[in-house]
C-alpha cells in the first residue's frame, strides 16, 4: 500500500513538474556586408552573384590594403570633397554680395571681394589636395574606392568634383577675367561629365535592389543639384544664344523633376532612420531648390521684377530651413566620416545667395535685412564647422597617441575648457 502511494506521488510529481524548455532554433544570421558587396558587384557586372567565399576574400584583401595605407590616405573618403564644396559655395555667396547695391552696408565691398577671393582660392587648393590624396588611394587600394562606388550613399559623392568645378566657375573673383567663349567650352566638359556620372546613378535608381528610390536618402540629391548649377552657368555664358539650343532650361527641367521625386521618397522614409534627425545630410534637401531659385531668376527675361516661380520656390527653402533648425543640428557629435560637417555649409550658403539675389532685385529694406541675417548665419555656421572640424582633428591625433577613444578625448577637453 505504501509502495503504491509512493508510486502515485512520484507520478504526480512528474506530472506537476514544469516541462523542459524547448530548445531554441538557431536564428538565421543577419545579412553580411560581404553579401551586400557581392550583390553590388553582380549588379555592376550584370552577372550572377559570386559565391560567399569569394566575397570574403575580397573583403580581406580590402582590409589588408586599408591597413597598409598612411592614416591621411585611408581616412580620405570621397565625402572629403564636401569641404571644397562648402568653400566654393561661400565664394559664390560673397561674389553675389559684392555685386549687390544695398542701402544697409555692414562690410565694405572691397572687403567682400577679398572674402570671395579667399574662399575661391581655398576651395581650389583644397580640391587639388584632396584630389591628389584620393588618386593615391585609387592606385594603392582600389578595393576601397570600389566599395565607395558600390555603396548606395557614397556613390553620389563621386559627382562632387563636377559640382566643385562648376561652382568655381560661378564664383570666379573679379580679377579673373574669363571670356564667355571660355566658359562655354568649360561648361560643355562639365555637362558631359554630369551626364556620364548621373546616367550610372539613375540606372541604379531604376534597377538596383539597394540603390532605388525606396532607399532614397538626402545624399541622393548630390547628383541632382548639378543640373541647376549647369543651368545657371549656361545662362550666364549664353549657351542658348550661341549654340541655338536651350540646354540650360533643359538642365533645370531635369533637376526639378528629379528633385521632386527624390524628396517625396526621402520624407516618406525618414521615420525609419531616426539618426538622420538634425544630421548634416538633411541640409542637402535645401541645396537644389536654393540653386534653382537663381536658375528661375536667370531664365526670366523680366529684369525689373523677381521671378514669381522663384519667389515661391524660395518660400519652400525657408520652410525647410526653419524645420531643419527646429530639428537641431548635431555638429557637436563626433563625425562618422571625414568632411561630414561641411554638408551644413554648402546648402545654407546657397540659400543665402538666393536671398541676396532676391533682395537685390526687390531693393527693399525688409529683404536687405533678411539677406544680411542669412549672411551672418551662413558665416557663423561655417566658422563653427571649421572650428569643430579642427577640434576633432586635434582630438583624433590625441586619441591615437594616448590610445583613448575619440569621444572620451573630446569630452574631457570640453570639460577642461
Amino acid at each position: 500500500m505504501s509502495g503504491r502511494a509512493a508510486a502515485g506521488s512520484s507520478a504526480r510529481q512528474r506530472h506537476d513538474a514544469p516541462a523542459p524548455a524547448k530548445r531554441a532554433e538557431p536564428s538565421s544570421p543577419p545579412p553580411s556586408p560581404d553579401a551586400a558587396l557581392e550583390d553590388s558587384v553582380a549588379e555592376l557586372l550584370g552577372q550572377e552573384p559570386v559565391d560567399y567565399e569569394h566575397a570574403v576574400t575580397m573583403t580581406r584583401q580590402s582590409s589588408s590594403a586599408y591597413m597598409s595605407l598612411p592614416p591621411v590616405i585611408y581616412r580620405m573618403p570621397n565625402t572629403a570633397f564636401g569641404i571644397s564644396m562648402g568653400l566654393a559655395s561661400h565664394a559664390i555667396m560673397w561674389k553675389e554680395l559684392a555685386g549687390a547695391d544695398f542701402e544697409i552696408v555692414l562690410i565694405d565691398k572691397g572687403v567682400v571681394e577679398i572674402f570671395n577671393s579667399i574662399a575661391w582660392y581655398s576651395s581650389a587648393a583644397v580640391v587639388g589636395l584632396i584630389g591628389l590624396l584620393y588618386a593615391y588611394k585609387v592606385s594603392s587600394s582600389f578595393h576601397l574606392v570600389m566599395a565607395e562606388w558600390l555603396n548606395e550613399t557614397r556613390c553620389h559623392f563621386f559627382n562632387a568634383p563636377v559640382l566643385i568645378f562648376v561652382m568655381l566657375l560661378l564664383g570666379l573673383p573679379s580679377h579673373i577675367n574669363a571670356s564667355d567663349q571660355t566658359l562655354r567650352i568649360l561648361w560643355s566638359f562639365a555637362f558631359f561629365a554630369q551626364v556620364l556620372m548621373t546616367s550610372h546613378i539613375y540606372k541604379a535608381w531604376m534597377f538596383s535592389k539597394r540603390r532605388n528610390f525606396s532607399e532614397a536618402k538626402p545624399q541622393f540629391l548630390m547628383s541632382t543639384v548639378g543640373w541647376f548649377l549647369l543651368c545657371n552657368l549656361g545662362v550666364i555664358c549664353d549657351i542658348k544664344g550661341e549654340w541655338g539650343i536651350g540646354l540650360p532650361a533643359m538642365c533645370f527641367g531635369a533637376g526639378f523633376m528629379l528633385y521632386i521625386e527624390i524628396v517625396i521618397f526621402i520624407f516618406g522614409k525618414l521615420h525609419e532612420n531616426k539618426r538622420m534627425k538634425g544630421s548634416p545630410g538633411m541640409f542637402l534637401i535645401i541645396a537644389p531648390p536654393s540653386v534653382g531659385v537663381l536658375s528661375l531668376e536667370l531664365l526670366d527675361d523680366d529684369a525689373s521684377d523677381f521671378s514669381l516661380a522663384g519667389e515661391m520656390l524660395l518660400g519652400w527653402v525657408y520652410v525647410c530651413l526653419l524645420l531643419l533648425f527646429r530639428l537641431g543640428p548635431v555638429i557637436w557629435r563626433t563625425p562618422s566620416v571625414f568632411g561630414e560637417y561641411w554638408a551644413y555649409v554648402f546648402p545654407l550658403a546657397s540659400a543665402t545667395t538666393a536671398t541676396i539675389k532676391y533682395a537685390s532685385v526687390l531693393d527693399t529694406r525688409t529683404t536687405e535685412v533678411l539677406a544680411l541675417i542669412m549672411v551672418v548665419t551662413a558665416w557663423d555656421l561655417s566658422s563653427w564647422c571649421f572650428a569643430e572640424w579642427h577640434f576633432t582633428c586635434i582630438a583624433a591625433s590625441e586619441a591615437k597617441r594616448s590610445g583613448a577613444t575619440l569621444c572620451s578625448i573630446k569630452k574631457s577637453t570640453r570639460q577642461e575648457g
